[in-house]
């Protein structure tokens, strides 16, 4: 049997990963992969009791571009180079079976037929529909295929965050997106209050801010979301300090009510630690994200628990940029922390010579 190159593997390389767990997807694993340069594609056939899997040949054409089963684009397998198409007995319970052992050229040809796509969401007798069974498996991008060929995603699966979680971890944010859409709907159609699982800071919403996916971010993004938090007292504005993305924490302002009063309490929201979000830009050294809060009004002297200023943080890290972003700003240099240190006297106790100068340039233009 001729051997598959596809990322650098071969046919041996499919057929041992499949032995080792027989709901394994490996072309859904490999998102870089386009084309296969193969006269054959291999799968797993339905297991027997007893026995183990065995692996099968389905004839396919040389170069059959493989899209990943693109949306709505299904049409039966292409032929072997004149051979008659592969052709199966179609039915939502063997479109299951398919779904179940990997085979992919099958799936097609029942996602083909309307009268399958009408019954997409039959059960078997486990009570799982093609769709549970490729979730279950972490089989995203089927499981994307599948919805968008009329499989409904159940209402508890939905609300429930592990879901997206999943999705976000594996990286199909396409996916995660639709999803996020579909939950939005639910939950405005059903009129009804957050599930009880968001009444802490969201871990997919978390998630999608550190990674910089602002779309998402505003797809699941609430009334009461600005208000909540993890157990170290982070809103989603520390989280977007943390951003990969420039654009999120923007974006995520752009979100803040228009209430003064609340804007400004989640402006300059502390950590148990009492840091702000302007605290954690400093301390991060993120320049731009501490002059994005600046510029939307977060506190410029507001203090941590050690009694601490951003121009004491900046002084004592020797934070140039910053030191003068603050004093450019209007931030004090003359405040107190707890052990009686200005930021002058931080800096030359932690030997920043250039922030010792910087300030006592300011201080000279008084």
């Amino acid at each position: 049997m001729q051997q598959v190159q596809a990322g650098g593997r071969t046919d041996s390389d499919w057929q041992s990963s499949a032995a080792q767990n027989m709901f394994m997807f490996p072309f859904f694993a490999q998102p870089g992969i386009q084309r296969v340069e193969a006269s054959s594609w291999s799968c797993l056939s339905p297991p027997v009791a007893g026995e183990a899997p065995v692996m099968q040949t389905l004839a396919l054409e040389r170069e059959w571009p493989i899209q990943h089963f693109p949306p709505a684009t299904f049409g039966p397998v292409l032929p072997a180079h004149g051979e008659p198409a592969l052709t199966v007995r179609t039915s939502p319970e063997r479109l299951i079976a398919a779904v179940r052992r990997a085979d992919f050229p099958v799936i097609a040809e029942h996602l083909a037929d309307p009268a399958v796509r009408a019954a997409i969401d039959t059960e078997d007798d486990s009570g799982r529909s093609a769709l549970d069974h490729a979730l279950e498996n972490k089989a995203f991008r089927l499981a994307r295929v599948l919805v968008q060929h009329g499989a409904r995603i159940a209402d508890e699966e939905l609300l429930d965050q592990q879901l997206l979680v999943d999705l976000i971890n594996a990286d199909e944010l396409a996916f995660a997106r639709d999803v996020a859409r579909a939950r939005q709907r639910l939950m405005a159609s059903q009129n009804a209050p957050p599930p009880d699982n968001e009444l802490a800071l969201q871990p997919a919403l978390t998630m999608a801010i550190l990674i910089g996916d602002v779309e998402l971010v505003s797809l699941l993004l609430s009334p009461l979301s600005f208000t909540l938090r993890d157990n170290m007292g982070n809103t989603l504005l520390h989280f977007g300090v943390a951003a990969a993305n420039p654009r999120m924490l923007p974006s995520l302002l752009a979100h803040l009510p228009a209430d003064q009063l609340q804007r400004q309490s989640m402006l300059d929201a502390k950590r148990v630690d009492g840091r702000t979000p302007l605290l954690q830009a400093v301390v991060s050294n993120r320049p731009t994200a501490a002059g994005v809060l600046l510029r939307a009004g977060a506190t410029i002297d507001a203090v941590d628990r050690k009694a601490e200023t951003a121009m004491h943080k900046a002084a004592r890290d020797g934070l140039l940029e910053i030191g003068r972003l603050l004093l450019a700003l209007g931030a004090r240099t003359d405040m107190l922390n707890w052990h009686g240190q200005t930021p002058m006297a931080l800096a030359r106790d932690h030997g920043r010579p250039d922030f010792v100068q910087l300030l006592e340039a300011f201080d000279a233009q008084e």
